[in-house]
């Protein structure tokens, strides 16, 4: 992406003039950009939950910028931190560049009779829709840290994506 400054110069929107990429670009080109998530089915009398978990020993901090949520009904549904690992490893989060199979964030999921985690804030997700929770300043998620999305409701369907980054 180019943008013509005056006369005939221009700057590179994405990369500095040695080719060294900026800011965002630069976070996905060193694979430190990340994506994943999870569709959680519904269960009778039991709340679906999905995480994003940093294990003990990974030796980096993962930061959350955005998590998308959605489910087949109007729920309400909760954010919060859970930090004993979920049942079931989906696997781990992918790198933006998408050149590795996956990267040091955990996603994992469980259906439970209770409701798991500490909440941080609750919300509506609504009806088939995507409810995106964009923050001004990243989670940041240290080792053995999980952030956890569930649903409030039993029998739902819940599916949660997370993006973010490894340092």
């Amino acid at each position: 992406m180019r943008s013509l400054g005056v006369g005939s110069s221009s700057v590179d929107l994405k990369q500095t003039q040695d080719g060294v990429y900026r800011n965002r670009d630069r976070n996905t080109n060193n694979v430190l950009a990340c994506i994943g998530g999870e569709s959680v089915a519904p269960v009778a009398a039991q709340y679906a939950h999905v995480q994003l978990l940093n294990p003990v020993g990974s030796g980096v901090t993962l930061l959350v910028d955005r998590i998308t949520v959605s489910s087949d009904a109007d729920v309400d549904t909760s954010l919060g931190y859970y930090n004993t690992q979920l049942a079931n490893l989906t696997g781990s989060w992918y790198a933006k560049k998408l050149v590795t199979a996956g990267q040091f964030g955990q996603i994992r999921w469980e259906s439970n009779a209770a409701t798991l985690g500490t909440i941080l804030f609750p919300y509506r997700s609504g009806f088939s829709q995507n409810r995106d929770i964009v923050l001004d300043d990243p989670l940041l998620l240290a080792e053995g840290i999980g952030l956890i999305v569930r649903n409030e409701d039993v029998n739902q369907y819940l599916r949660v994506a997370f993006q973010g980054r490894e340092l």
